[in-house]
């Protein structure tokens, strides 16, 4: 995030002058709270992932991601009325991803990462912030067209470095590449091949390192 957040601030922000539009208070005000909910709905989700069951934190920060637009526009702020085949339609994926969330004792990420409250809690917070960020970048200015997105990459990217400092944790990635290294016997197969049959099937190992 130490680096890729400040090359997207960049690369919109080019974009932004590009595409034209007007740069409003708007844009600043809510591409700024999308931008600082993003950056902590994506450091919440990693450590509910890092620390619990994948196949149990995913789809419940999905259950919120898409709950929180729906009751923001149905019953606080903006009055919208979903029609009937579009309430069945939520009724229907929130009880889709419980039932696909559910624990099963056989599956070994979640004998090795339990669903403690610490994660509940790290995977609500990140729904609901990905949720919001809808909201808050529903009300910027259509007419500044892509400044939102840049303002909301640069709060971000101020946020994580922020954090970063203040937490000693700020050191960015080693200038020695992940190389990815192949068998020389094989290489990459084509799909078609005999080589890639008995790739798939265990003949070709990685090297030791």
């Amino acid at each position: 995030m130490l680096v890729t957040y400040p090359l997207a601030a960049l690369l919109l922000g080019v974009l932004a002058a590009a595409a034209g539009g007007p740069v409003r208070p708007g844009a600043v005000l809510w591409g700024s709270l999308y931008g600082v909910s993003q950056a902590i709905g994506v450091y919440w989700f990693y450590a509910a992932v890092s620390a619990g069951p994948i196949s149990v934190v995913s789809p419940l920060a999905a259950v919120f991601n898409a709950a929180v637009p729906v009751a923001v526009a149905v019953g606080v702020a903006l009055g919208e009325r979903p029609g009937e085949t579009a309430s069945v339609g939520v009724v229907l994926a929130m009880v889709a991803v419980v039932l696909v969330s559910r624990e099963s004792p056989a599956d070994e990420d979640v004998r090795t990462h339990r669903f403690t409250s610490k994660v509940a809690w790290l995977t609500v917070g990140s729904g609901v912030a990905f949720g919001l960020d809808f909201v808050l970048l529903h009300q910027a200015p259509v007419a500044c067209r892509l400044w939102p997105l840049f303002f909301a990459r640069a709060a971000a990217t101020m946020l994580v470095i922020a954090v970063a400092s203040l937490s000693k944790n700020f050191a960015l990635p080693s200038r020695t590449p992940l190389r990815l290294r192949l068998p020389r016997r094989c290489s990459i197969p084509a799909p078609t091949s005999p080589c890639c049959w008995r790739y798939r099937n265990g003949c070709c190992r990685w090297p030791a390192s």
